[in-house]
């Protein structure tokens, strides 16, 4: 191999290193919630109701944890006891126990 060959081989594993011990953290890690009991990601919106009751407020918008941000989730919020996320088609995304919750449809 020749010189060339080499400290281009050298230049470009450098570069590769460097940019990966660059990588930037996450922006915005969100709050470890417990899931709500008798709950699993998955179930339908008919089992929500069935194991937690109607919902006091709705809220369609963003929501996130550590891999995704999306504005494409509905958002049911029960006073006294958490979230329940949904997807666009109606299956459980994620359940946050949260005896805080106000039940308002705008949020906390």
């Amino acid at each position: 191999m020749n010189i060339y060959r080499r400290m281009l081989l050298a230049f470009g594993t450098l570069l590769l290193a460097q940019t990966v011990a660059c990588t930037a953290p996450p922006l915005f890690y969100p709050h470890p919630w417990p899931p709500i009991q008798g709950l699993s990601p998955g179930d339908t919106e008919e089992k929500v109701v069935e194991v937690i009751g109607k919902p006091s407020g709705r809220i369609q918008g963003w929501w996130s944890d550590a891999y995704r941000f999306d504005w494409e989730y509905q958002i049911w919020t029960y006073k006294g006891i958490g979230r329940v996320i949904f997807y666009e088609d109606g299956r459980v995304v994620e359940t946050q126990a949260d005896p805080n919750q106000t039940g308002s449809s705008i949020g906390r």
